[in-house]
C-alpha cells in the first residue's frame, strides 16, 4: 500500500505576494519552502484539472480566479485569470458535470452563484449562472442527496439554498431554501 505524502500551500500577505508551498517528506516534516508564482492568496485549492497526476493550485481575490498548472517537482507554469463577475467571497472545485475532471465554482457576494465547466487541460470555459443568488455566503460542494451527483450548498443572508445536482453541470431548478445552520444532517 503506498504512503501518501501531504504538502502544504500557504497564502503569504495580502495580493499577489503569490504562496509558499512546504513539501512533505515520508517522516511527517516538511522540505525547505518554495515560493510559488504570483497567486491571489485569500482562497486557495489545490486539484488535479487535467489528468496528469500533478497539481493544479487554484485561487480567487477580488474580481479573479486563477490557475497555476503543476509540473510535480514543487515549481508551476504561469497563472492563468479568469474573470469573475465581482468580487468572490468563496470558490470550490469538484466533478460537477461527472467527467472525472474536476469544474470550479464560485460565489460572488451579490449574485448567482457561477459555473465553469473543466476543459480537461486546466482550462476552464464560460461561466455558467445558476440560481437567485444571495448577498455575502459561501459555497460548498457535496453529494448532499446521496445520489453519487454533486451538489451545491450557497449561503448568505441568513438563508441557505441547496441546488442538487443532475450530473451534467446543471441543477434541479428549484433549489432547497432554508434558514441558514437548518442543513446539519440532511
Amino acid at each position: 500500500m503506498a504512503t501518501a505524502i501531504l504538502d502544504v500551500v500557504i497564502g503569504n500577505s495580502s495580493g499577489r505576494n503569490g504562496v509558499t508551498l512546504l513539501r512533505g517528506t515520508l517522516g511527517g516534516s516538511f522540505q525547505a519552502a518554495i515560493s510559488a508564482a504570483p497567486l491571489f492568496r485569500q482562497r486557495i485549492a489545490a486539484a488535479d484539472l487535467n489528468g496528469d497526476g500533478k497539481m493544479i493550485l487554484c485561487s480567487a481575490e477580488s474580481s479573479a480566479f486563477g490557475v497555476l498548472l503543476g509540473h510535480g517537482d514543487g515549481t508551476f507554469g504561469p497563472i492563468q485569470e479568469y474573470t469573475v463577475s465581482t468580487s468572490t467571497p468563496s470558490f470550490a472545485i469538484g466533478d460537477i458535470n461527472g467527467t472525472g475532471g474536476p469544474t470550479s465554482s464560485w460565489r460572488p457576494p451579490t449574485a448567482k452563484f457561477a459555473v465553469r465547466l473543466n476543459a480537461g487541460d486546466g482550462t476552464f470555459g464560460p461561466p455558467v449562472f445558476v440560481g437567485q443568488g444571495q448577498t455575502g455566503g459561501a459555497i460548498l460542494l457535496g453529494d448532499f442527496n446521496r445520489d453519487n451527483r454533486l451538489d451545491v450548498h450557497v449561503s448568505g443572508s441568513g438563508l441557505a439554498q441547496l441546488f442538487l445536482g443532475n450530473g451534467d453541470g446543471t441543477f434541479v431548478s428549484s433549489p432547497l431554501s432554508v434558514p441558514n445552520g437548518i442543513l446539519r444532517g440532511f
